[in-house]
């Protein structure tokens, strides 16, 4: 994640994040089809908000790896549990 959020190139390292992002949400929906519709919505929004430029390109790629980092909490409480 850290070297995504390095990158030169934004657009790329957006581009790269979402992609990862719904790979992740993808595999999430077979085991969990509502935490994964949930972390759907909010990449979703989060995309929007791009999109409309209400957000700079640091602040989406800040904003999808914190996306990220809660996708891995919900799978880590998974596999403590």
């Amino acid at each position: 994640m850290e070297e995504v959020k390095g990158m030169k190139h934004k657009n790329l390292a957006f581009e790269l994040l979402k992609k990862l992002l719904n790979s992740k949400i993808r595999l999430l929906q077979k085991k969990n089809l509502i935490k994964s519709r949930s972390f759907a919505q909010m990449l979703e929004m989060t995309i929007r908000k791009y999109q409309n430029r209400t957000i700079e390109s640091a602040e989406i790629i800040n904003e999808l790896i914190e996306i990220a980092k809660r996708i891995q909490e919900d799978h880590q409480k998974g596999i403590d549990l």
